[in-house]
């Protein structure tokens, strides 16, 4: 749907003086009618990327190229996207109405549809009752569940979203991770930049991670979960064990179980240990792979 080819960005603050290199070599594609997490720290490079891909800035060297499925000139991809930047800068003297009766009327929104359309969002985002106040005494995460209608109000194909879950408490972003899983499941294709491991397991079903300016993985989620598989497993042995502690990384006592995380490798020496005093083995399963472990290790 969207793709980038060799995107590269160096900033400089003087003519005269070296550049900081931004992006570096940049490749990757947004998949239509995929959820793509767009993972890496603050400063990484993630908000120059989109940037780019949204026309506000432009690249060094490299190509972003749109399907023809977005259109075929600025205009009519732009009304294709629904963004919403890292930093929401809405109209602050406005009501969230006054807004986005604003912004239906520049996507020439039918007044019948657009008002469907508000009613519906504004309700899913639970803001309704916020419409008619002026948007200067939103809370932040108020003010982001209004960002988040902005870019929905016109029913774009594709939604580009740098840290849409910023200000959010616990509650909120489960329940906007429930509707952006709604959406990709109704056919829209979700971008979404997080700092955040745990946002983008809950949904991505893609994944992109950026360090320093550079992609350092991409690729299917589950894959690449499987792929950093680890080397850890965890066995469940009924009643109280004595295990040679050289043998394994931990033990710990639950009820009437022993949980005893080991080391691929101990395994046969363990469960030759369990078989010896007559113990019962109730399980053994591989420590699952953590997106936050995967990421660290490929950063060393």
């Amino acid at each position: 749907m969207i793709k980038l080819e060799n995107i590269s960005k160096t900033f400089r603050s003087d003519f005269w003086k070296k550049g900081v290199s931004a992006l570096e070599d940049i490749s990757f594609e947004i998949k239509s009618g995929k959820i793509i997490g767009f993972l890496g720290a603050n400063g990484a490079g993630k908000t120059t990327v989109i940037k780019i891909i949204m026309g506000f800035i432009g690249a060094d060297r490299g190509t972003v190229t749109f399907d023809k499925d977005l259109g075929t000139d600025t205009r009519t991809i732009l009304s294709n996207i629904g963004f919403i930047p890292e930093r929401v800068m809405l109209y602050p003297h406005l009501t969230g109405n006054n807004l986005l009766n604003y912004l239906g009327s520049i996507n020439k929104i039918p007044k019948d549809q657009l008002k469907e359309n508000i009613k519906y969002w504004s309700k899913r985002f639970e803001i309704t009752e916020a419409l008619g106040r002026k948007i200067n005494g939103y809370s932040k995460g108020m003010a982001q569940r209004l960002g988040l209608v902005t870019c929905l109000i016109h029913d774009p194909k594709v939604l580009i979203l740098d840290e849409p879950l910023s200000g959010m408490d616990p509650s909120g972003r489960r329940k906007i991770k429930k509707i952006f899983k709604e959406l990709n499941e109704s056919g829209k294709t979700i971008f979404f930049s997080s700092h955040i491991t745990n946002d983008i397991e809950a949904i991505c079903n893609e994944l992109v991670v950026i360090d320093s300016g550079k992609i350092i993985k991409q690729g299917s989620l589950q894959k690449i979960l499987g792929e950093d598989s680890s080397t850890t497993f965890y066995m469940k042995i009924l009643g109280k064990v004595e295990i040679t502690l050289d043998k394994i990384i931990s033990k710990k006592e639950s009820g009437p179980l022993t949980v005893i995380e080991l080391a691929e490798e101990n395994i046969k020496a363990v469960i030759g240990e369990v078989a010896e005093k007559k113990l019962k083995l109730i399980s053994l399963k591989r420590k699952r792979a953590n997106l936050e472990d995967i990421i660290f290790e490929s950063n060393k």
